[in-house]
Protein backbone atom coordinates (compact mmCIF):
# COMPACT_ATOMS: atom_id res chain seq x y z
CA UNK A 1 0.00 0.00 0.00
CA UNK A 2 1.76 3.38 -0.86
CA UNK A 3 0.48 7.13 -1.42
CA UNK A 4 -0.37 8.12 -5.39
CA UNK A 5 -1.62 11.18 -4.58
CA UNK A 6 -1.27 13.72 -1.15
CA UNK A 7 -1.67 12.14 1.79
CA UNK A 8 -4.65 10.00 2.22
CA UNK A 9 -4.90 8.15 -1.28
CA UNK A 10 -3.88 5.17 -1.03
CA UNK A 11 -3.50 2.29 -3.67
CA UNK A 12 -3.93 -1.31 -2.52
CA UNK A 13 -3.53 -4.38 -4.20
CA UNK A 14 -6.24 -6.53 -4.78
CA UNK A 15 -6.22 -9.18 -1.35
CA UNK A 16 -5.64 -5.88 0.43
CA UNK A 17 -8.66 -4.92 -0.99
CA UNK A 18 -10.94 -7.94 -0.52
CA UNK A 19 -9.29 -8.29 3.11
CA UNK A 20 -10.75 -4.77 3.26
CA UNK A 21 -13.79 -5.44 2.11
CA UNK A 22 -14.35 -8.54 4.53
CA UNK A 23 -14.03 -6.46 7.52
CA UNK A 24 -16.34 -3.85 6.71
CA UNK A 25 -18.73 -6.28 6.05
CA UNK A 26 -18.15 -7.41 9.38
CA UNK A 27 -18.96 -4.30 10.88
CA UNK A 28 -21.83 -3.65 8.71
CA UNK A 29 -23.57 -6.72 9.81
CA UNK A 30 -22.84 -6.05 13.31
CA UNK A 31 -24.46 -3.00 13.50
CA UNK A 32 -27.56 -4.56 11.76
CA UNK A 33 -28.11 -6.84 14.41
CA UNK A 34 -27.98 -4.18 17.09
CA UNK A 35 -30.28 -2.21 15.50
CA UNK A 36 -34.73 -3.08 14.98
CA UNK A 37 -34.23 -1.86 11.46
CA UNK A 38 -38.14 -0.35 10.48
CA UNK A 39 -39.69 -2.06 13.45
CA UNK A 40 -39.07 -5.69 11.46
CA UNK A 41 -38.09 -7.29 15.03
CA UNK A 42 -40.71 -5.84 17.18
CA UNK A 43 -43.68 -6.99 14.59
CA UNK A 44 -42.04 -10.40 14.58
CA UNK A 45 -41.71 -10.91 18.78
CA UNK A 46 -45.27 -9.32 18.58
CA UNK A 47 -46.56 -12.27 16.53
CA UNK A 48 -44.89 -14.53 18.23
CA UNK A 49 -46.44 -13.40 20.96
CA UNK A 50 -50.01 -13.84 19.95
CA UNK A 51 -49.05 -16.98 18.48
CA UNK A 52 -48.04 -18.36 22.39
CA UNK A 53 -51.41 -16.70 23.43
CA UNK A 54 -53.27 -18.48 20.78
CA UNK A 55 -51.73 -21.97 21.47
CA UNK A 56 -52.34 -21.49 25.78
CA UNK A 57 -55.72 -20.89 24.63
CA UNK A 58 -56.34 -23.66 22.87
CA UNK A 59 -54.97 -25.66 25.94
CA UNK A 60 -56.87 -24.40 28.09
CA UNK A 61 -60.17 -24.61 26.19
CA UNK A 62 -58.93 -28.43 25.24
CA UNK A 63 -58.23 -29.20 28.90
CA UNK A 64 -61.78 -27.97 29.90
CA UNK A 65 -63.41 -30.04 27.31
CA UNK A 66 -61.14 -32.70 28.79
CA UNK A 67 -62.60 -32.46 31.66
CA UNK A 68 -65.88 -32.21 31.12
CA UNK A 69 -65.84 -35.32 28.83
CA UNK A 70 -64.17 -37.13 31.70
CA UNK A 71 -66.99 -36.46 33.94
CA UNK A 72 -69.96 -37.13 31.68
CA UNK A 73 -67.86 -40.49 30.86
CA UNK A 74 -67.98 -41.06 34.76
CA UNK A 75 -71.31 -40.17 35.10
CA UNK A 76 -72.32 -42.36 32.35
CA UNK A 77 -70.68 -45.57 34.06
CA UNK A 78 -72.32 -44.95 36.81
CA UNK A 79 -75.99 -44.52 35.59
CA UNK A 80 -75.03 -48.24 33.36
CA UNK A 81 -73.96 -49.89 37.12
CA UNK A 82 -77.06 -48.06 38.47
CA UNK A 83 -79.21 -49.58 35.65
CA UNK A 84 -77.74 -53.32 36.07
CA UNK A 85 -78.01 -53.37 39.86
CA UNK A 86 -81.61 -52.54 39.70
CA UNK A 87 -81.37 -55.49 36.83
CA UNK A 88 -80.12 -57.72 39.14
CA UNK A 89 -82.35 -56.70 42.00
CA UNK A 90 -85.30 -56.69 39.68
CA UNK A 91 -84.59 -59.95 38.80
CA UNK A 92 -84.56 -61.71 42.54
CA UNK A 93 -87.93 -59.51 43.38
CA UNK A 94 -85.98 -57.14 45.87
CA UNK A 95 -87.04 -53.88 44.69
CA UNK A 96 -89.68 -52.45 46.38
CA UNK A 97 -89.44 -54.30 49.19
CA UNK A 98 -86.38 -53.76 51.11
CA UNK A 99 -87.66 -55.25 54.53
CA UNK A 100 -89.89 -58.70 54.23
CA UNK A 101 -93.45 -57.69 55.88
CA UNK A 102 -93.53 -61.73 56.63
CA UNK A 103 -90.23 -61.61 58.27
CA UNK A 104 -90.83 -61.10 62.03
CA UNK A 105 -86.98 -60.71 62.63
CA UNK A 106 -87.30 -57.79 60.75
CA UNK A 107 -90.12 -56.09 62.31
CA UNK A 108 -88.32 -53.82 64.18
CA UNK A 109 -86.13 -52.40 61.47
CA UNK A 110 -89.28 -50.62 60.36
CA UNK A 111 -88.81 -47.65 63.17
CA UNK A 112 -85.52 -46.98 60.90
CA UNK A 113 -87.18 -47.27 57.43
CA UNK A 114 -90.11 -44.84 58.59
CA UNK A 115 -87.20 -42.16 60.36
CA UNK A 116 -87.62 -38.68 59.44
CA UNK A 117 -83.76 -38.98 58.42
CA UNK A 118 -83.89 -41.62 55.51
CA UNK A 119 -82.86 -41.23 52.69
CA UNK A 120 -83.69 -42.18 48.60
CA UNK A 121 -80.50 -41.83 46.99
CA UNK A 122 -78.60 -42.88 43.97
CA UNK A 123 -75.05 -43.83 45.03
CA UNK A 124 -71.94 -46.18 44.21
CA UNK A 125 -69.76 -47.22 46.91
CA UNK A 126 -66.00 -46.79 46.47
CA UNK A 127 -63.25 -47.67 48.18
CA UNK A 128 -62.84 -48.76 51.83
CA UNK A 129 -61.38 -46.16 54.16
CA UNK A 130 -61.49 -47.17 57.38
CA UNK A 131 -63.63 -48.99 60.18
CA UNK A 132 -65.93 -47.31 63.36
CA UNK A 133 -67.86 -48.83 66.11
CA UNK A 134 -70.00 -51.72 64.74
CA UNK A 135 -68.97 -50.70 61.31
CA UNK A 136 -66.98 -49.76 58.20
CA UNK A 137 -67.00 -46.95 56.48
CA UNK A 138 -66.66 -46.22 52.55
CA UNK A 139 -66.46 -43.51 50.11
CA UNK A 140 -69.41 -42.98 48.34
CA UNK A 141 -70.14 -41.13 44.77
CA UNK A 142 -73.80 -39.89 44.12
CA UNK A 143 -74.93 -40.63 40.51
CA UNK A 144 -76.98 -37.71 39.67
CA UNK A 145 -74.18 -34.80 41.23
CA UNK A 146 -70.92 -36.63 41.26
CA UNK A 147 -70.74 -35.57 45.33
CA UNK A 148 -68.22 -37.18 47.22
CA UNK A 149 -70.02 -39.33 50.89
CA UNK A 150 -68.53 -40.84 53.54
CA UNK A 151 -70.69 -44.29 53.74
CA UNK A 152 -70.56 -46.26 57.27
CA UNK A 153 -71.99 -49.47 56.48
CA UNK A 154 -73.41 -51.58 59.51
CA UNK A 155 -74.59 -54.89 58.30
CA UNK A 156 -76.59 -57.36 60.35
CA UNK A 157 -74.70 -60.76 60.67
CA UNK A 158 -77.58 -62.97 61.95
CA UNK A 159 -80.87 -62.97 63.76
CA UNK A 160 -78.65 -62.48 66.97
CA UNK A 161 -77.30 -59.42 66.35
CA UNK A 162 -79.70 -57.80 63.94
CA UNK A 163 -81.06 -56.68 67.92
CA UNK A 164 -77.58 -55.09 69.13
CA UNK A 165 -76.49 -53.61 65.66
CA UNK A 166 -80.28 -51.89 64.69
CA UNK A 167 -79.98 -50.33 68.87
CA UNK A 168 -75.96 -49.33 67.97
CA UNK A 169 -77.43 -47.65 64.80
CA UNK A 170 -80.43 -46.25 66.80
CA UNK A 171 -78.30 -44.64 69.35
CA UNK A 172 -75.68 -43.15 67.14
CA UNK A 173 -78.60 -41.72 64.90
CA UNK A 174 -80.33 -40.22 67.91
CA UNK A 175 -76.85 -38.65 68.50
CA UNK A 176 -76.20 -37.38 64.92
CA UNK A 177 -79.08 -35.83 64.53
CA UNK A 178 -78.57 -33.66 67.25
CA UNK A 179 -75.46 -32.21 66.46
CA UNK A 180 -74.71 -29.00 63.84
CA UNK A 181 -70.90 -27.83 64.08
CA UNK A 182 -67.86 -26.66 62.47
CA UNK A 183 -65.84 -29.33 64.21
CA UNK A 184 -68.46 -32.30 64.36
CA UNK A 185 -68.57 -34.40 61.51
CA UNK A 186 -72.54 -33.48 59.18
CA UNK A 187 -74.59 -36.19 59.25
CA UNK A 188 -76.90 -36.42 56.07
CA UNK A 189 -79.07 -39.35 56.63
CA UNK A 190 -79.74 -43.51 56.66
CA UNK A 191 -80.65 -46.01 53.88
CA UNK A 192 -82.22 -49.74 55.15
CA UNK A 193 -81.71 -52.65 54.00
CA UNK A 194 -82.63 -55.56 55.32
CA UNK A 195 -79.47 -57.17 56.33
CA UNK A 196 -77.82 -53.60 56.36
CA UNK A 197 -78.10 -49.96 57.04
CA UNK A 198 -75.96 -47.15 55.51
CA UNK A 199 -75.32 -44.09 57.42
CA UNK A 200 -74.75 -40.78 55.05
CA UNK A 201 -71.83 -38.52 56.66
CA UNK A 202 -69.76 -35.60 55.63
CA UNK A 203 -66.54 -36.98 53.44
CA UNK A 204 -63.41 -35.17 54.87
CA UNK A 205 -60.16 -36.12 52.28
CA UNK A 206 -57.17 -34.80 54.99
CA UNK A 207 -57.81 -38.81 56.50
CA UNK A 208 -57.98 -39.03 60.20
CA UNK A 209 -55.12 -37.47 62.30
CA UNK A 210 -53.97 -40.87 63.31
CA UNK A 211 -52.73 -41.35 60.11
CA UNK A 212 -50.92 -37.80 59.93
CA UNK A 213 -49.04 -39.34 63.12
CA UNK A 214 -48.00 -42.42 61.61
CA UNK A 215 -45.46 -40.59 60.07
CA UNK A 216 -44.22 -38.85 63.60
CA UNK A 217 -45.01 -36.04 66.14
CA UNK A 218 -46.02 -32.85 64.89
CA UNK A 219 -42.79 -30.65 65.23
CA UNK A 220 -44.14 -27.35 64.85
CA UNK A 221 -46.18 -26.71 68.66
CA UNK A 222 -48.61 -23.86 66.59
CA UNK A 223 -50.65 -26.86 65.01
CA UNK A 224 -50.72 -28.76 67.87
CA UNK A 225 -52.74 -25.82 69.60
CA UNK A 226 -55.15 -25.72 66.45
CA UNK A 227 -55.87 -29.04 66.58
CA UNK A 228 -56.57 -29.20 70.21
CA UNK A 229 -58.72 -25.62 70.55
CA UNK A 230 -60.64 -26.96 67.10
CA UNK A 231 -60.74 -30.40 69.17
CA UNK A 232 -62.20 -28.76 72.38
CA UNK A 233 -64.51 -26.33 70.70
CA UNK A 234 -66.17 -29.49 69.23
CA UNK A 235 -65.90 -31.28 72.62
CA UNK A 236 -67.47 -28.15 74.07
CA UNK A 237 -70.65 -28.36 71.91
CA UNK A 238 -71.06 -32.36 72.71
CA UNK A 239 -70.87 -31.44 76.54
CA UNK A 240 -73.44 -28.63 76.51
CA UNK A 241 -75.80 -30.55 74.46
CA UNK A 242 -75.47 -33.18 77.24
CA UNK A 243 -73.34 -35.51 75.14
CA UNK A 244 -70.67 -37.10 75.79
CA UNK A 245 -68.45 -38.74 73.47
CA UNK A 246 -66.04 -41.69 75.30
CA UNK A 247 -64.18 -42.52 72.50
CA UNK A 248 -61.97 -39.42 71.81
CA UNK A 249 -58.32 -40.80 69.90
CA UNK A 250 -56.48 -39.49 67.17
CA UNK A 251 -58.23 -42.58 64.84
CA UNK A 252 -61.37 -40.47 65.55
CA UNK A 253 -60.18 -36.84 64.63
CA UNK A 254 -60.92 -36.48 60.94
CA UNK A 255 -59.16 -33.38 59.14
CA UNK A 256 -61.34 -31.56 56.22
CA UNK A 257 -59.12 -30.19 53.03
CA UNK A 258 -59.01 -26.82 55.04
CA UNK A 259 -57.33 -29.12 57.85
CA UNK A 260 -60.25 -28.17 59.98
CA UNK A 261 -61.08 -31.00 62.87
CA UNK A 262 -63.62 -32.50 62.53
CA UNK A 263 -64.64 -35.20 65.54
CA UNK A 264 -66.48 -38.64 64.32
CA UNK A 265 -67.89 -41.96 65.07
CA UNK A 266 -70.27 -41.49 67.90
CA UNK A 267 -71.20 -45.25 68.57
CA UNK A 268 -69.63 -45.34 71.85
CA UNK A 269 -71.51 -41.77 72.66
CA UNK A 270 -73.85 -41.46 76.07
CA UNK A 271 -76.33 -38.66 75.91
CA UNK A 272 -77.73 -37.34 79.44
CA UNK A 273 -79.81 -35.25 80.84
CA UNK A 274 -79.71 -32.27 82.60
CA UNK A 275 -79.40 -34.24 85.62
CA UNK A 276 -76.94 -36.35 84.14
CA UNK A 277 -79.30 -39.15 84.23
CA UNK A 278 -78.18 -41.67 80.82
CA UNK A 279 -80.93 -41.35 78.17
CA UNK A 280 -79.18 -43.63 76.20
CA UNK A 281 -77.41 -47.07 77.24
CA UNK A 282 -79.13 -46.74 80.31
CA UNK A 283 -79.48 -50.39 81.12
CA UNK A 284 -75.66 -50.48 80.59
CA UNK A 285 -73.79 -52.55 83.30
CA UNK A 286 -70.72 -51.36 84.64
CA UNK A 287 -68.65 -54.04 82.09
CA UNK A 288 -70.92 -52.81 79.43
CA UNK A 289 -70.02 -49.65 79.69
CA UNK A 290 -66.48 -50.42 79.52
CA UNK A 291 -66.73 -48.67 75.81
CA UNK A 292 -63.46 -47.04 74.51
CA UNK A 293 -60.03 -47.54 73.40
CA UNK A 294 -58.31 -48.64 76.45
CA UNK A 295 -54.82 -46.14 76.04
CA UNK A 296 -57.43 -43.58 75.80
CA UNK A 297 -59.54 -44.36 78.45
CA UNK A 298 -59.95 -42.31 81.80
CA UNK A 299 -59.97 -44.21 85.58
CA UNK A 300 -63.77 -43.90 85.73
CA UNK A 301 -64.52 -45.77 82.42
CA UNK A 302 -62.40 -47.83 83.67
CA UNK A 303 -63.71 -48.31 86.87
CA UNK A 304 -66.97 -48.03 86.13
CA UNK A 305 -67.20 -45.40 88.83
CA UNK A 306 -68.14 -42.36 85.97
CA UNK A 307 -71.78 -41.75 86.51
CA UNK A 308 -72.00 -38.65 89.19
CA UNK A 309 -68.83 -37.04 88.27
CA UNK A 310 -68.80 -33.64 85.88
CA UNK A 311 -70.31 -34.33 82.16
CA UNK A 312 -67.14 -35.25 79.59
CA UNK A 313 -64.86 -35.09 82.45
CA UNK A 314 -63.71 -38.68 80.53
CA UNK A 315 -63.46 -37.14 76.90
CA UNK A 316 -60.55 -34.64 78.41
CA UNK A 317 -58.60 -37.36 79.95
CA UNK A 318 -58.57 -38.87 75.91
CA UNK A 319 -58.16 -35.18 74.58
CA UNK A 320 -54.63 -35.33 77.31
CA UNK A 321 -54.11 -38.81 75.60
CA UNK A 322 -53.93 -37.32 71.90
CA UNK A 323 -52.13 -33.83 73.02
CA UNK A 324 -49.51 -36.87 74.13
CA UNK A 325 -49.30 -38.28 70.71
CA UNK A 326 -49.34 -35.41 68.68
CA UNK A 327 -45.90 -33.56 70.38
CA UNK A 328 -44.43 -37.12 71.05
CA UNK A 329 -45.33 -39.44 68.08
CA UNK A 330 -45.91 -42.13 70.51
CA UNK A 331 -49.27 -43.33 71.83
CA UNK A 332 -49.88 -43.03 75.55
CA UNK A 333 -48.68 -46.06 77.58
CA UNK A 334 -46.39 -47.54 74.64
CA UNK A 335 -44.16 -48.86 77.84
CA UNK A 336 -46.70 -51.10 78.18
CA UNK A 337 -47.06 -54.95 76.00
CA UNK A 338 -50.76 -55.18 76.77
CA UNK A 339 -54.29 -53.68 77.41
CA UNK A 340 -54.33 -55.54 80.26
CA UNK A 341 -51.64 -54.08 82.30
CA UNK A 342 -52.72 -50.45 80.54
CA UNK A 343 -56.08 -50.77 82.39
CA UNK A 344 -54.74 -52.23 85.46
CA UNK A 345 -52.30 -49.07 85.63
CA UNK A 346 -54.64 -46.29 85.18
CA UNK A 347 -57.51 -48.07 87.29
CA UNK A 348 -54.62 -47.96 90.02
CA UNK A 349 -54.39 -44.07 89.47
CA UNK A 350 -51.24 -43.94 87.30
CA UNK A 351 -50.89 -41.18 84.57
CA UNK A 352 -48.98 -41.88 81.26
CA UNK A 353 -45.51 -40.63 80.71
CA UNK A 354 -45.49 -36.62 80.53
CA UNK A 355 -43.23 -35.03 77.60
CA UNK A 356 -40.18 -33.41 78.39
CA UNK A 357 -39.84 -29.61 77.61
CA UNK A 358 -38.14 -31.02 74.49
CA UNK A 359 -41.48 -31.99 73.12
CA UNK A 360 -43.76 -29.46 74.71
CA UNK A 361 -43.32 -26.22 76.46
CA UNK A 362 -44.07 -25.22 79.70
CA UNK A 363 -47.39 -23.75 79.72
CA UNK A 364 -48.27 -27.23 77.34
CA UNK A 365 -46.85 -29.30 79.99
CA UNK A 366 -49.08 -27.21 82.33
CA UNK A 367 -52.39 -28.11 80.36
CA UNK A 368 -51.74 -31.39 80.12
CA UNK A 369 -51.47 -31.89 83.63
CA UNK A 370 -55.25 -30.11 84.03
CA UNK A 371 -56.05 -32.97 81.76
CA UNK A 372 -54.81 -35.87 83.75
CA UNK A 373 -56.50 -34.80 87.26
CA UNK A 374 -57.78 -38.30 88.87
CA UNK A 375 -60.49 -36.22 90.60
CA UNK A 376 -63.30 -35.98 87.41
CA UNK A 377 -65.21 -33.34 89.21
CA UNK A 378 -61.80 -31.26 89.60
CA UNK A 379 -60.97 -31.79 86.05
CA UNK A 380 -61.25 -28.92 84.33
CA UNK A 381 -64.22 -28.91 81.90
CA UNK A 382 -63.88 -27.98 77.77
CA UNK A 383 -64.89 -24.67 78.12
CA UNK A 384 -62.45 -24.07 81.06
CA UNK A 385 -59.57 -24.95 79.03
CA UNK A 386 -60.52 -22.84 75.87
CA UNK A 387 -59.00 -20.37 78.71
CA UNK A 388 -56.22 -21.92 79.18
CA UNK A 389 -52.95 -19.55 78.25
CA UNK A 390 -51.43 -21.84 76.58
CA UNK A 391 -54.21 -21.28 73.48
CA UNK A 392 -54.40 -17.57 73.87
CA UNK A 393 -53.78 -15.93 70.82
CA UNK A 394 -54.55 -19.37 68.95
CA UNK A 395 -56.90 -18.83 66.16
CA UNK A 396 -59.48 -21.38 64.93
CA UNK A 397 -59.63 -21.92 60.78
CA UNK A 398 -63.43 -22.44 61.64
CA UNK A 399 -64.18 -18.92 63.03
Amino acid sequence: MFATKGANILEISDIEFDLLTSKVAGCVSLLISHFDIMGARGRQKDSQQLEMHKVETDLSSSDLDRREKRQNRIIEKLTALEAMKHESLGSNANIGRVLDDHNSDSHFLSFLSSSASNMSLKWQQGRYIGGGTFGSVYIGVTVDTGDILAVKEMRMQNKNSMRTVVNAIKDEMRVLEMLSHPNIIQYYGIEVHVDKVYIFMEYCDGGSLADLLAHGRIEDELVIKVYVLQMLQGLAYLHQAGIVHRDVKPGNILLDHNGVVKIVDFGAAKVLAQQGRTLLREADSPKQSLTGTPMYMSPEIITGRHEGFKRGSEDIWSLGCCLIEMCTGRQPWDNLDNEWAIMYHIATGHQPVIPTEENLSKMGLQFLAFCFDLDPNTRPGALDLLKHPWLSGVSSSTE
